[in-house]
């Protein structure tokens, strides 16, 4: 046998190092993603225990978050809509015709642009809604923070009562999240272009209507009950008329 035709021997040696070296590594990743997820845990327990108002908010994210991702990995959804929502379907129904009722008369005329709002803002016509103890408002990008002041004060009432049955019953209280309130001719139209069930003639033109958010409750399903409750006997006693959306939301028009 030639010098040049002996047999080469794997080096399994190498091999095992370079396994052991990618498995301790892997196991070092996991390590950071543990530590990470505990640092979470962590802080929301000191923010709902120090700060329940945002607290809350980071913990329902999370339980968003999760929802989420489980649904994309697993293919399949940890809580749909009328989950979410379970009576709501039935006990929300009022359509566009009813919520014009509400606003036809005593609301403001659809506005063109923000500036717009903002001159009746200075007049005092409408108020602003600023994120607080009792309610958050997400990012606006079709609408702004403006209300007639008896839509206005309808939500500190409602949140009032909501307040005072998670009191009654022991449960920490969850933020109600407003995901779009008054709207301009103008972004009525930018978003039309991006949700096909958008209409011109839209109530949120009209200073008086407001959408909560039953999706942001994530896991505190008892509270959503609650507000859910007393929706339905503000609707009784004519103070409002509520829509349930599939999209995540109460579409809500002060009477």
């Amino acid at each position: 046998m030639l010098k040049d035709d002996v047999m080469e021997v794997p080096n399994t040696n190498g091999n095992t190092n370079r396994i052991k070296l990618l498995i301790f590594q892997l196991m070092k990743q996991l390590g950071y993603v543990l530590m990470f997820f505990l640092f979470l845990l962590v802080l929301t327990f000191l923010l709902r225990h120090s700060v329940p108002a945002i607290g809350n908010v980071y913990y329902n994210f999370q339980c968003q978050v999760l929802n989420n991702r489980l649904t994309r990995f697993l293919n399949i959804s940890i809580a749909k809509p009328n989950e979410w929502c379970p009576k709501c379907e039935f006990n929300f129904t009022d359509n566009v015709s009813q919520h014009k009722k509400a606003y036809y008369l005593e609301g403001i005329q659809p506005q063109k642009n923000n500036q717009r709002l903002n001159r009746l803002y200075t007049k005092g016509v409408l108020k602003k809604l600023e994120s607080n103890n009792y309610f958050y408002i997400r990012d606006l990008n079709y609408s702004y923070p403006y209300l007639l002041p008896e839509a206005q004060k309808f939500i500190f009432n409602l949140c009032k009562m909501y307040s005072d049955s998670c009191a009654n019953n022991h449960l920490d209280y969850v933020p109600i999240t407003i995901t779009s309130i008054t709207r301009t001719i103008e972004s009525v139209e930018r978003l039309k272009m991006n949700n096909r069930n958008a209409i011109s003639e839209s109530a949120h033109l009209r200073g008086k209507t407001f959408d909560i958010s039953y999706t942001a409750f994530g896991c505190n399903t008892k509270q959503f009950k609650m507000l859910s409750d007393i929706l339905v006997q503000c609707r009784r006693e004519n103070q409002c008329f509520v829509k349930y959306e599939t999209n995540g939301c109460l579409h809500i028009t002060v009477n």
